[in-house]
């Protein structure tokens, strides 16, 4: 049965070479033709070698690299169809190569040679030199809390939140944060670190800190009083380790501080778990100083900036995609001028909370050294008969 497959793509993918070949010459090793005499053999040896049609899971590895630049080419199934070769002109189009819209190996060989996504784990140093948040990234915590990037400046970035408090913090997680703002309260840290380190730092390395924090309220003037308090923090990088939260399964670096004295009503301990995949963390812990959590945030979806026509147009893209796309079949969507480029694919299928229906999904965004993948997770919603998309 499989060879029978086999030979029934191979035949397929043969006639479409041929019918190919009138615009663009190719080389057809492995299809069924004339046998060459001795001369020919040897002549185009080489070239049969390099030639022949492609496998099933070469041609899925064409599609994969297809998807990863930014191209339409279906699902990634190894089965040559027309999606996959109009995907294949434009990819050739744009590249200046010979148009043929037919998989082969030379074509593996190109894609294999363009700039790839950026590796599943990397050093923050590495994601603050490619530029960091951009404004208007969105983070969606459980309980429908939300974390946007509203100013973003080299070593830093602005956040507001849902729950009305803005805060400044360093691009490296688990820092101390640089200034706050809640309602009419203010406040700043000056933290220095006991010595220089690379930061997440290595697992096991402790980190020390003495901050300096200051708070004063708005309404009591220019010169209100300002409440001052000398902090000591202790961090380490506990290790990796695997976890799964709503927006997905990550690799983690857990990275452990604690303060004290502790300031009345606040946290003791606060645990980030750092994805360097996604360039934040994916879940926090509080703890107070019997080790009792007082807050969690778990993310449920990440979201790209950009603009809110760039977030009207994911929405209506995602949705679209959660209710047509089977998982691993890319939509394509052209944002508006200037905002790029961006392939939403649904990963997994399952069951949430009271037997609905879920779908787990990545936005994927091509950037100078690669690309940003946003994952998240939506349940379809019976009584408004619509995909929720968090955050959108």
């Amino acid at each position: 049965m499989n060879r029978r497959i086999n030979d029934d793509f191979r035949t397929v993918w043969c006639r479409a070479a041929v019918l190919a070949s009138v615009a663009a010459p190719l080389f057809l090793g492995g299809c069924i033709g004339p046998r060459p005499d001795a001369a020919d053999r040897a002549d185009s040896g080489r070239a049969a070698a390099v030639s022949e049609a492609p496998t099933r899971a070469q041609i899925a590895q064409i599609q994969q690299l297809l998807t990863e630049q930014g191209y339409d080419p279906g699902p990634v199934d190894g089965l040559l169809g027309r999606r996959t070769m109009a995907a294949i002109d434009q990819y050739q189009r744009d590249k200046r190569l010979p148009r043929t819209g037919m998989p082969t190996r030379e074509l593996l060989a190109h894609l294999q040679g363009q700039p790839r996504a950026a590796p599943a784990v990397m050093a923050v140093e590495s994601a603050v030199a490619a530029g960091g948040y951009e404004v208007g990234e969105r983070y969606v915590f459980t309980g429908g809390i939300t974390h946007d990037v509203v100013e973003s400046r080299p070593g830093q970035a602005k956040w507001q939140t849902s729950e009305g408090e803005s805060f400044t913090a360093p691009l490296p997680v688990g820092l101390p944060v640089l200034g706050w703002e809640y309602g009419s309260w203010r406040g700043s840290n000056e933290s220095s670190r006991d010595r220089e380190a690379t930061w997440p730092p290595p697992p096991g390395v402790p980190v020390g800190f003495d901050v300096r924090s200051q708070e004063w309220n708005t309404e009591d003037g220019a010169g209100a009083p300002r409440q001052t308090s000398e902090l000591r923090w202790s961090c380490v990088n506990e290790g990796p380790e695997a976890i799964e939260v709503p927006a997905g399964r990550f690799t983690v670096d857990v990275i452990a501080c604690e303060r004290w004295p502790v300031p009345a009503g606040d946290w003791h301990k606060r645990i980030w778990y750092y994805a360097a995949s996604l360039g934040h963390f994916i879940r926090r812990d509080d703890l107070d100083t019997a080790g009792l959590q007082i807050e969690s945030l778990t993310l449920v979806a990440a979201l790209p900036g950009g603009g809110r026509a760039v977030q009207r147009g994911l929405r209506d893209v995602l949705r679209d995609t959660l209710s047509n796309r089977a998982r691993n079949d890319p939509a394509v969507w052209t944002g508006p001028a200037g905002a790029g480029r961006f392939v939403i694919r649904v990963t997994r299928d399952f069951k949430g909370a009271g037997g609905k229906s879920c779908r787990a999904y990545t936005i994927s965004r091509a950037v100078p050294d690669g690309r940003r993948d946003f994952p998240g997770v939506s349940c379809f919603d019976k009584k408004k008969k619509q995909w929720r998309a968090p955050g959108l």
